[in-house]
């Protein structure tokens, strides 16, 4: 899974933060829904699950996709970590 941001450019009036997984394999897919639901639900962002093998996330600015990224990171390794374990 990776994180990526995208802004502004022509013809592209906002800025996202994309998270790439790969859809055919399983544990990946499955973390990319828990990570979803986290940042959903818990840190209320608005998480567009439109494109297969794509989440996308808008933000204000880079500050807030850097803050993203922080709370991308902790959710991945806290879910991981409870798939390791099998909850």
């Amino acid at each position: 899974m990776t994180i990526q941001y995208k802004g502004q450019s022509r013809g592209f009036n906002y800025r996202i933060a994309e998270i790439f997984f790969d859809e055919d394999n399983a544990k990946e897919t499955k973390l990319a829904e828990r990570i979803a639901n986290f940042l959903e639900k818990v840190e209320g962002y608005k998480v567009d699950c439109g494109i297969p093998s794509e989440l996308i996330i808008v933000v204000e600015n880079h500050d807030e996709y850097e803050e993203l990224v922080k709370t991308y990171k902790e959710a991945k390794k806290m879910f991981r970590d409870c798939m390791k374990y099998g909850f």
